[in-house]
């Protein structure tokens, strides 16, 4: 099947998400909304690692005692095969638990703090400069430490746009949003937080918002 939805241009999508993020960091109150937002969910995972740390600990807890218990059989009884093969069983386990707890603590992250409004106004000024700046290759550079991906769709001349912005927390930040992504298997989680943008595509000029 043949596709015949018109392409959108890259440039423009840059261009929207721009004047989008302008609009946003031109509100040092967004900022704060946005760091509250990260909190919240930082807090909820904090809560569930906690929750699934302590059920692992509690069950290698178990797993160590029938170790000891299947060792002093051993050195009682012999080293049967199915003795053997149980002990090795449990090692394993003991590793798997370990590796998941280890895994789970190194998700903890320096809490993220939410600024006061004068701190958020500094912050927010900085960003806003940087998203100005008269490099294309800087300004393209902070688009990079801030959104981590764009979802765009066409319908005619109605373009709708999903702008995902994340902040990785795996360091302090000065309540700066904009840091470099990392793609890690293992780490702390990167928080993310969505904004929709819709315009209409004009023959001339620049694009209009819908709203």
């Amino acid at each position: 099947m043949t596709c015949t939805a018109k392409p959108i241009p890259a440039a423009l999508i840059e261009t929207l998400v721009l004047k989008d993020l302008h609009r946003f960091f031109e509100d040092e109150n967004n900022l704060i909304n946005l760091l509250s937002l990260f909190q919240r969910q930082q807090a909820e995972h904090h809560a569930s690692a906690d929750s699934a740390i302590a059920s692992h600990r509690a069950e290698l807890a178990s797993v160590r005692k029938a170790l000891s218990n299947t060792a002093n059989a051993i050195a009682d009884l012999g080293g049967s095969a199915a003795l053997l093969k149980k002990l090795t069983a449990l090692e394993a386990q003991e590793n798997e638990l370990q590796s998941a707890i280890a895994q789970l603590e190194r998700q903890k992250t320096v809490p993220i703090h939410v600024p006061t409004p004068q701190s958020a106004k500094t912050a927010a000024a900085r960003i806003l400069a940087d998203l100005k700046n008269d490099d294309p290759a800087a300004v393209r550079q902070t688009l990079l430490g801030m959104v981590h991906q764009i979802l765009a769709d066409r319908h005619g001349k109605r373009l709708v746009a999903q702008v995902e912005l994340f902040f990785d927390k795996k360091r302090e930040t000065g309540y700066n949003p904009t840091v470099p992504i990392f793609h890690e298997p293992v780490g702390a989680p990167i928080y993310r937080h969505s904004r929709k943008i819709e315009y209409t595509i004009q023959k001339q000029g620049n694009p209009q918002p819908v709203k």
